[in-house]
């Protein structure tokens, strides 16, 4: 069997349509969700932006970096979701789940975070797959 025969089978496997929004879902399910507890609880959320030193340069500068991080989280789910622009939300994703993943769930820093990071490469992972799958 041909690589390309074996490329067709698998696009035919994961690009229905019921499928492809299934996997979406479950997804930005991490982003929904982290984002409706930072609503709700959105002085904790300055307070964790806090904890890294460059934030805190500029009066205000924590409460507008955790207003731009909802509208990232719940801006990309909502792109993919609905498959307006859905590109642009996984891209926008991945690279907000890197530098999370940097500046606050790095082993190198705290050893106990690893598995965090180990997630959170999990997440960016299946972005990176969803997005190459639907790219048409």
């Amino acid at each position: 069997m041909d690589l390309d025969r074996i490329d067709a089978l698998m696009k035919g496997i994961y690009l229905r349509a019921s499928s492809h929004k299934i996997v979406a879902l479950l997804l930005v399910s991490v982003f929904l969700v982290s984002a409706t507890v930072g609503l709700f609880n959105i002085d904790t959320y300055v307070t964790k932006i806090r904890s890294v030193p460059i934030f805190n340069q500029f009066q205000g500068m924590p409460m507008i970096l955790a207003v731009a991080a909802l509208l990232i989280k719940i801006g990309g789910s909502l792109m993919m979701l609905s498959g307006v622009y859905p590109h642009l939300g996984v891209t926008v994703l991945s690279l907000f789940t890197i530098l999370v993943t940097y500046l606050y769930h790095n082993p190198l820093i705290d050893p106990s975070q690893l598995n965090n990071m180990l997630k959170n490469g999990s997440v960016l992972a299946g972005l990176i797959l969803w997005g190459g799958v639907n790219a048409q």
